[in-house]
């Protein structure tokens, strides 16, 4: 069936047009009723008599030779039978008009029933477009289409498979990158003793060449850091009580290291302590008064004085001033507010003066 299939002149003419960085937009698809011959197939610029649009089911998919289309028809709306003997796609480059691009004819066809005869009636048809250019193709689908029931468990089982695959993926990338970050964790402890352990070495080295200089350096239980045991009875000037006297030297240890922080030498330095302390003499009497001193506030020249709070700006009086002279805010006041409006503001006689 559907030997006939060409790509029609004003087709070819298309695709010839059809060039890199442009788009091939199939825009849409037909079936039609009645046959032409060959020799008129290629040059048809329509269908023979053009009865009902299919739907684009989905975007094609590029095969080797070109690309394919899913189409569809239904009975939806038909209201008589007829038989489908020519498929039609039309197609456009950029604004242009769109043409008849590709015919699908067979003398037989096949019979689409009317809606009231098969109310579910679904016709699916796979066509193919040859053509060897790779630039970009557009397809104007149909969101109403029809789908099978086998159409729709194939669907839902690719998305339940993509969905198990992109499960096992991420449980497989969490599963990855937990084993490398633990394997890090091992490489760095494992990398991490072994420094411990010629750092170890090196410890022992120090210690022996400390020991030889009396610096009193031992190495710590963990057998990675250098202590100083005690350098007040490794370093004694005198006697063995392990107690410094005045006089006395102590060996403070000193330690040297290279930029990793491992100890590359050991010494000390002497520390000579004074021969005698130095104190100011101590205090032989208070007021005169000696022994167990109790003192008063006679004897700091406060005897008539209460010990009772202050009246101040944080300790303000009980009572303060409301008016004077029967004013109040910010009071000025003259001679005459106190009596005295007809003296002068001049020197008395007194006893002074």
């Amino acid at each position: 069936m559907w030997n006939d299939a060409v790509i029609t002149n004003a087709g070819r003419e298309l695709l010839s047009r059809w060039t890199n960085g442009e788009t091939l937009e199939i825009t849409r698809a037909a079936t039609g009723q009645g046959i032409a011959s060959a020799v008129q197939l290629m040059a048809q610029t329509g269908l023979v008599s053009e009865k009902q649009a299919m739907s684009i089911v989905e975007k094609g998919e590029r095969v080797a030779n070109g690309v394919r289309i899913r189409l569809q028809i239904t009975s939806k709306g038909i209201q008589a039978a007829y038989t489908i003997n020519q498929i039609g796609i039309w197609a456009r480059v950029g604004s242009e008009a769109e043409v008849l691009v590709a015919i699908y004819q067979d003398a037989t066809g096949v019979r689409a029933p009317s809606e009231s005869e098969m109310a579910d009636y679904i016709f699916t048809f796979y066509a193919t477009i040859q053509t060897t250019n790779d630039g970009e193709i557009v397809f104007t689908v149909d969101p109403l289409a029809a789908v099978t029931n086998d159409r729709f468990q194939t669907e839902i089982e690719k998305l339940e498979q993509a969905d198990k695959d992109e499960k096992e993926a991420r449980e497989q990338a969490d599963k990855d990158e937990k084993e490398a970050r633990e394997q890090a964790d091992k490489d760095e402890k494992e990398a991490r003793e072994q420094a411990y352990k010629a750092l170890g070495k090196r410890i022992d080295g120090v210690i022996s060449e400390a020991a030889r200089a009396g610096t009193g350096l031992v190495k710590d239980e963990d057998g990675r850091t250098i202590n100083h045991k005690n350098a007040v009875e490794a370093g004694t000037a005198s006697g063995t009580s392990g107690l410094v006297h005045f006089g006395g030297t102590i060996k403070i240890p000193s330690i040297t290291y290279d930029d990793t922080g491992h100890v590359t030498e050991a010494g000390y330095t002497e520390v000579t302590l004074p021969t005698s302390p130095s104190f100011q003499a101590p205090v032989t009497s208070v007021n005169e008064k000696t022994g167990a001193v109790t003192l008063g506030k006679k004897d700091v020249g406060l005897e008539n004085v209460d010990n009772v709070r202050q009246y101040s700006t944080e300790n303000p009086p009980p009572y303060p001033v409301t008016s004077v002279n029967e004013k109040t805010g910010a009071v000025t006041l003259g001679k005459k507010d106190v009596g005295l409006e007809n003296v002068d503001n001049v020197r008395q006689y007194s006893t002074e003066n």
